[in-house]
């Protein structure tokens, strides 16, 4: 057996119940077990909000969009012709899912005498309803297919504004020249959470749009790009820029919301401080711990000198310490983290305002990768603290630890 580590092993084994070093050493485990908890609690869910939220935005306006050049940042949409996107070639690429038509107009509905600003969002036969379905408070989906629907898709926010039930005939009004007016049904409610979409947005056949923006049969918004891998978001914006002619242009939901996915990147910011103190909360009292133990042995230390046990033996014994309190302490933190995580996640313990966080309960997302970071890096910047009172203790000289009180 290894001396360090059998002298280690005493030392630890020596301690229990017989002076102050158990007290400390077991405040020491604990503050590394609270801050681990404490860390891993704030990036599971830190990165399961950002990727609840990510999903929502990208659930409803699509991951890509691909859209005419000319088109600037209003909702008034230069069509294109469906055969100028090459969705056969597109649609073999590795990380795309599927695209899907759309197109979107800007109106005003009426209800009585209420009247609210809208944009309607027109979706075709391969709209693949799967987000929108999961976010239906009442109704049902109408189908796009080869009967055109005269029925819409509104968000709880505007029927309750415009007192609106399922069955409710509404008019919806475009200010052209002159004047249109269509009356469509309610057909579905749903509540996504994201005030962008709900204050606004309305789903109908994209063969209305095409009728009121009197387009060619075939000419279309664009196409909404869903993918398999939201991490490869930008790389397959790239792609399909470089695949698309010269007339079309290909944004990822990064360029279109900016202000929202800053506002997501700046949570890490709020993440990354919790991490610093709470690391340095551990190392203030790991350090501590070290120290008080390696001078409750400091006799101990001058006499194993005198015996001949050298400095790399005695800061191996004391490196070993060190390390088993740190795996004692990540043990615990994560028994206590991933549990209060697995509880929120199963449970929905904690309540967030939708208003303002976009989701009633605080998402948790395990990421085996975070996990392992949040623990490696635990450990090692722990270890690397507690190399100085090693490296201290390894410079003690024999006479002065044995005459030590």
């Amino acid at each position: 057996m290894n001396t360090a580590f059998y002298l280690a092993k005493k030392i630890l084994a020596g301690k229990r119940g017989k002076t102050l070093s158990n007290p400390v050493i077991n405040i020491a485990i604990w503050s590394v077990a609270l801050s681990l908890a404490v860390m891993l609690v704030a990036v599971l869910s830190v990165s399961g909000f950002k990727k609840e939220i990510t999903n929502k935005v990208c659930g409803f306006a699509g991951d890509i969009i691909i859209k005419n050049f000319d088109n600037n940042d209003s909702y008034l949409m230069n069509p294109i012709h469906r055969d100028s996107v090459p969705v056969a070639a597109l649609s073999k690429f590795a990380n795309i899912a599927h695209l899907s038509a759309f197109a979107i107009k800007p109106g005003i509905i009426k209800s009585g005498d209420d009247l609210q600003g809208i944009v309607l969002k027109g979706c075709d036969s391969d709209y693949q309803p799967d987000f929108i379905t999961t976010s239906l408070v009442k109704g049902k989906l109408p189908t796009f297919d080869s009967a055109v629907s005269n029925e819409v898709v509104i968000s709880e926010t505007i029927a309750n504004q415009m007192k609106l039930e399922i069955g409710s005939q509404v008019l919806f009004y475009f200010v052209e020249q002159p004047p249109r007016v269509r009356k469509w049904a309610v057909a579905a409610i749903y509540n996504t959470g994201l005030e962008e979409f709900d204050n606004n947005y309305v789903m109908c056949d994209i063969r209305h749009i095409q009728k009121l923006n009197n387009w060619e049969q075939g000419e279309i918004g664009g196409y909404e790009v869903f993918v398999k891998d939201k991490d490869r978001i930008a790389e397959t914006t790239t792609a399909i820029y470089n695949k698309t002619g010269n007339t079309l242009v290909a944004e990822s939901i990064t360029q279109r919301f900016p202000q929202l996915f800053s506002w997501l990147n700046l949570i890490n910011s709020n993440v990354t401080i919790i991490l610093v103190l709470m690391i340095i909360i551990a190392c203030v009292n790991m350090i501590a711990a070290l120290l008080i133990l390696i001078l409750d042995n400091t006799p101990t230390i001058g006499i194993l000198q005198s015996l001949g046990a050298g400095r790399t033996t005695i800061a191996g014994m004391f490196a070993t310490i060190a390390a088993y309190l740190i795996g004692v302490g990540l043990l615990l933190g994560n028994v206590i983290g991933l549990g209060l995580a697995f509880i929120q996640k199963h449970f929905n313990i904690v309540k967030l305002s939708k208003k303002d966080y976009y989701l009633d309960t605080a998402p948790i997302d395990f990421d085996l990768t975070y996990i392992l970071m949040v623990n490696l890096g635990t450990f090692v910047i722990s270890f690397l603290f507690l190399l100085l009172p090693v490296w201290w203790v390894s410079r003690m000289k024999a006479i002065n630890a044995i005459r030590f009180e």
